[in-house]
């Protein structure tokens, strides 16, 4: 047999590699021709999202900056934030006549982006409710209607088919009288600016009282200010080793700017809640200020430090740096909750009736229809459409959810939760126009002379303002005037059938016009206050007369109220901040602000809702506001 040996070729093997290797190239190219787009794309979302990251950035510092600006909050130390793997500087500039320009820098791995914002000082008042109603609340008869959501700090009484088109906030009432106070004023305490080398940035005065479980509804301090301070930022604090305690702020509150003026005045806040107070337990008030030794605050102060339970103090930042005991008392009045008004919605429909959810918050809602949802202490009888976070509910009909300590006779659609935390009340508000603003609007139509001694009765076509009229102010049917300016009127003021007030050129397309009366004023058939509107200017009708059961019975109409509207009346802003506004039959309004509010048979009351900034002729400066706002890089 014959064996045969095979030799493979040498170069047999290398040929096997060489098809390897081209296959692998191809291969290759192939993946990099496809997956090329891809990671570009990659490339290309990694840049934007950290450009995104940047804007962000930058719009979270140029808030952060403009919000602190406003509130009169320290910015020293917060003009440079780190977030996002970023940094963002801001730089703040001066540009005069009230105006500051905010430009904010952000960086995130070399992706620029800048905001800049322009604010300025405002001035006006601003209405954040359209319906707002003090202690008196409001009374409503059979079938009356309120279009829009409403805020009260009274009670709202309800009756048959009584209908609330909005959501409906009912705080407690705040009492009428307080001993928690100290009143002697005798000198000035300037703070939010250095004063002869002494930090007097941050002010605070302590209180103590001699009753435990009140709940308080709202501070007084007796202040005034020099130039357009920021708003400013009031707190209650418990108090430890006699100084405030940061870590133990019970209430944080703000009084705007323009409820102070350049003269003295009690000007109240109100707080994000009713915190409760002790007896025989230190608290702080603490105005928080920004320092501005150009534009700040005084507030009245008895040097005799007469005041034994509690005494005045000042720092340059509350919240890390010594404070400093003043020689006096700074003048304040503290007010707590009327323990027989705790805010009640009764009788009343939450809805339109066609399908719209509008939500009621009231420490007790008795025999009412919530289309949404009900936000209370104690719910009794009616129904709720759909969640509800209470304490007690009984003979009840809960659509929804239902979380409550206390059930007895409810049917619950939805989950049932016990035990539960009951909601927190509603908190007081203030009246959006301060005392201080009605004495500037005084003083300034005061200083503009007397128009006439006695009653002053208008012919058409005439001008009237700005000044004083010593008695009535009497418009008669189907007659046409125009107010030229702030019109004080120290009688009473009656408007009568088909008869219009304009506002006067001189106010332009954006200005608001004022006709305030220390008495009663009365608007009868087919009255139109500035309407329609041509332009965004507003004209404010305000009764100063003191009728109701709370201010007294003093200086009513013959309906018993400071301001009667009846037959279909279009009106612009009206103001009783002492008083009764009394409305029958088919009314409009623009916005309306009493201390108490009655809806007299069939009537519905329509009216527009958050007007903000309308800016007067006169009267105290403001707070800063957005001018403007947009990205630069």
């Amino acid at each position: 047999m014959t064996t045969k040996i095979l030799k493979r070729k040498k170069n047999e093997g290398q040929v096997v590699i060489l098809v390897a290797l081209f296959a692998i190239f191809v291969s290759s190219s192939l993946i990099m021709i496809i997956s090329s787009p891809v990671v570009s794309q990659l490339k290309t979302n990694r840049i934007l999202f950290e450009a995104k990251k940047s804007y962000y950035l930058s719009e979270s510092g140029n808030e952060d900056i403009v919000y602190r600006t406003k509130n009169g909050e320290n910015i020293v130390g917060q003009k440079n934030i780190l977030l996002n793997d970023g940094s963002a500087g801001t730089i703040v500039t001066d540009l005069g006549n009230g105006v500051k320009e905010v430009v904010t820098t952000a960086n995130v791995n070399n992706k620029i982006r800048k905001i800049k914002s322009r604010i300025q000082v405002t001035s006006g008042v601003s209405f954040n409710y359209g319906l707002f109603t003090g202690q008196g609340g409001i009374e409503m008869e059979n079938n009356t209607r309120i279009n829009g959501s409403v805020y009260s700090n009274g009670s709202i009484e309800g009756a048959g088919n009584v209908m609330i088109a909005g959501d409906v906030y009912v705080a407690p009432r705040s009492a009428t009288t307080t001993n928690l106070k100290w009143i002697v004023q005798n000198n000035d305490f300037a703070f939010g600016r250095y004063v002869g080398g002494q930090q007097r940035v941050d002010a605070v005065q302590s209180f103590a009282t001699s009753t435990s479980e009140l709940q308080v509804s709202k501070i007084s301090l007796y202040v005034k200010k020099v130039g357009s301070p920021a708003n400013l930022n009031i707190k209650i604090v418990k108090d430890k080793s006699g100084n405030p305690d940061k870590n133990n702020i019970l209430a944080t509150g703000e009084i705007l700017s323009s409820f102070i003026s350049e003269n003295y005045a009690y000007v109240d806040v109100g707080f994000n809640n009713n915190p409760e107070i002790n007896a025989n337990q230190l608290y702080w008030i603490v105005a928080d200020m920004a320092r501005d030794d150009a534009n700040y605050y005084v507030w009245g102060i008895d040097t005799s430090a007469g005041y034994s339970l509690g005494s005045a103090k000042y720092s340059s930042d509350w919240t890390k740096s010594a404070f400093v005991n003043v020689a006096g008392d700074l003048d304040f009045k503290v007010w707590t909750t009327d323990e027989e008004g705790l805010g009640t919605l009764d009788t009343v429909i939450v809805g339109d009736g066609v399908g719209g959810v509008f939500n009621a918050y009231a420490h007790n809602i008795i025999d009412s229809q919530i289309s949404g949802d009900a936000f209370t202490y104690s719910l009794s009888g009616g129904t709720v459409g759909g969640n509800i976070i209470a304490n007690s509910i009984s003979n009840c009909t809960i659509n929804g959810d239902a979380d409550y300590n206390v059930e007895t006779n409810c049917n619950v659609g939805g989950s049932s939760h016990s035990p539960t935390t009951p909601p927190v009340d509603p908190p007081y508000l203030p009246t959006p126009i301060s005392e201080a603003n009605i004495e500037a609007w005084k003083n300034e139509a005061i200083s503009f002379g007397t128009i006439t001694a006695g009653d002053l009765t208008a012919d058409d076509g005439d001008t009237i303002g700005p000044g004083v009229i010593g008695g009535d102010l009497i418009i008669e049917s189907n007659t046409t005037v125009s107010l030229g300016g702030t019109l004080y009127v120290l009688g009473n003021i009656i408007i009568n059938g088909d008869a219009n007030i304009e506002l006067g050129a001189g106010y332009g397309a954006n200005g608001s016009g004022l006709i305030l009366s220390d008495g009663w004023i009365d608007l009868y058939n087919n009255v139109d206050l500035n309407y329609p509107r041509s332009g965004s200017g507003h004209l404010m009708l305000m009764s100063l007369a003191r009728c109701d059961k709370y201010y007294g019975f003093t200086t009513c109409n013959s309906d018993v109220s400071a301001i009667n509207v009846s037959n279909n009346v279009h009106a612009d802003i009206l103001v009783a901040p002492y008083g009764i506004i009394e409305m029958t039959n088919n009314v409009s309004i623009t916005a309306l602000v009493g201390d108490q509010l009655n809806l007299k048979n069939n009537i519905i009351l329509n009216y527009e809702q958050g007007l903000t900034n309308m800016n007067f002729s006169s009267g105290p400066s403001g707070s800063w506001g957005i001018e403007s706002w947009r990205e630069i890089e």
